[in-house]
């Protein structure tokens, strides 16, 4: 079963974000599937052991705004949305030490939007990811939650396993 560990976030006009950047051609994120993850689990662990590690942790339960949008890769791959807090950090520092995992990278608080294939306007891109710049977009609980994901034709399915 492949697992991760999040927060689901809401994000405000979505729709007018996807306009705005039509000159990606990129799989968009399904609204009900926005999410920022604090550690991907993979098919590397039983729901039942990440369940008993994590019973007790304590986290701040906070809302996060959304702010700003940014882009990783050269050439640009993942049209993310910012979600930065000290909170976030901490949740996730927490999660790997009581899980004793290493991670095999960094953790940056990110929301992935959309997975991007082409980019038809490179200038266009930079100009509309400044514009949005300062803009709030949404907001997210810190609520851990334990989710399988299912990958489909179709795109990915989330169930939520576990509520923490």
């Amino acid at each position: 079963m492949r697992l991760f560990l999040g927060s689901f976030a809401n994000i405000n006009h979505y729709d007018a974000i996807q306009k705005d950047f039509s000159m990606l051609q990129a799989k968009w994120t399904p609204e009900q599937n926005i999410h920022l993850t604090y550690l991907f689990l993979g098919d590397n662990y039983k729901p039942e052991n990440i369940i008993d590690k994590l019973q007790k942790i304590k986290y701040t339960k906070a809302t996060i705004p959304i702010i700003g949008l940014g882009t990783f890769g050269k050439p640009a791959r993942i049209l993310y949305a910012n979600a930065e807090d000290k909170a976030l950090f901490c949740l996730h520092n927490e999660i790997v030490h009581k899980l004793n995992i290493k991670p095999d990278k960094p953790f940056i608080p990110h929301i992935t939007l959309a997975r991007i294939k082409k980019v038809e306007n490179v200038s266009a891109l930079r100009e509309m990811i400044e514009s949005y710049h300062e803009k709030a977009l949404g907001s997210m609980q810190i609520e851990l939650k334990l989710v399988a994901s299912k990958l489909t034709p179709q795109g990915a399915l989330y169930r939520t396993i576990y509520d923490f």
